[in-house]
């Protein structure tokens, strides 16, 4: 039996590693100190750099729009006397029940989750203390 290739490569792999390594021993052993610092690198980056997020949605979108009426949205992926397995229609319904699935599967837990920790008219909050106590 051979075995196949690997294809990884140690330059990206191993950095990659030791950061998220790093990043979840210091959160098991020093949590408070991480979240804090964590916290500050996320509102860093999310008030010095949010236009480049806003611009880079903006350049990607113009260029699917490009790209999608231009001559390479006529491109057929796949052999020149091959129909589409699926219709359009049938893509689009697919394409909206995985995002309906993706967004039931998150919601589905956050949102009960975000209700028990921050109760609209308090009644919640007794629960959770009786709980703990």
């Amino acid at each position: 039996m051979k075995i196949p290739k690997n294809n990884l490569q140690a330059s990206i792999v191993l950095p990659s590693i030791l950061f998220i390594g790093i990043v979840v021993i210091s959160c098991i052993f020093f949590p408070d100190r991480t979240d804090a610092v964590l916290s500050s690198v996320k509102e860093y980056i999310f008030s010095s750099f949010s236009w480049v997020y806003i611009l880079c949605v903006a350049f990607f979108f113009l260029f699917l729009v490009i790209l999608c009426l231009g001559k390479l949205g006529d491109i057929r992926l796949g052999n020149e006397d091959e129909k589409p397995e699926f219709s359009f229609f049938s893509w689009l319904c697919m394409l909206f029940s995985a995002g309906m699935g993706i967004g039931l599967m998150f919601f589905g837990v956050a949102e009960p989750i975000s209700h028990l920790s921050a109760p609209l008219h308090g009644s919640a909050s007794s629960l959770v203390q009786t709980k703990e106590a």
